[in-house]
């Protein structure tokens, strides 16, 4: 369904906002190679050819939007003030294709439900689950739906308590 609406809003792009046009070929490129990648993989393994998941496209779309971040960082620190404004642009449109991120109050509230969970389910007492265990949970659960670096804090402020 991204992919479907990467390729409708190029040609919407072709023909009215050519600014948007580069940010959004970029990002079909960055698809187009992970996608190949996994085709070159599956040859080698001799397995079934898959193409990108929509949870896969959004994992290459998250990375390309960290590339972007880091290189308004840099960009930055240089005082090149022009290439961050226009990547800070090019950022707002790449956000158009993540699902809405969960505030940190809402990460907070997640990983305190999965901890909660894990201890039901398990039948742990909370000092038997470990941070590692935690973690590699929360991640999965909270895949796509919240950077990884608040999860991390998350977890991290409920082991200190």
């Amino acid at each position: 369904m991204i992919k479907e609406q990467l390729t409708i809003d190029m040609k919407e792009a072709m023909k009215n906002d050519k600014a948007a046009l580069p940010t959004i070929r970029m990002i079909k490129a960055a698809i187009q190679r992970k996608e190949q990648d996994m085709k070159d993989e599956a040859i080698r393994k001799g397995t079934d050819i898959e193409l990108l998941s929509d949870e896969g496209v959004v994992a290459v779309i998250q990375t390309f939007k960290k590339q972007t971040e880091e290189e308004i960082a840099a960009f930055e620190k240089a005082g090149n003030t022009e290439r961050v404004a226009e990547l800070n642009e090019s950022l707002k449109r790449i956000v158009k294709y993540l699902p809405a991120q969960m505030s940190k109050e809402d990460v907070v509230s997640a990983v305190w439900g999965i901890f909660d969970e894990m201890v039901k389910q398990a039948g742990f007492s909370a000092p038997e689950i470990g941070k590692g265990d935690m973690m590699k949970e929360a991640m999965q659960q909270l895949k796509g739906k919240a950077e990884n670096r608040m999860i991390s804090e998350a977890v991290n402020e409920l082991f200190k308590r």
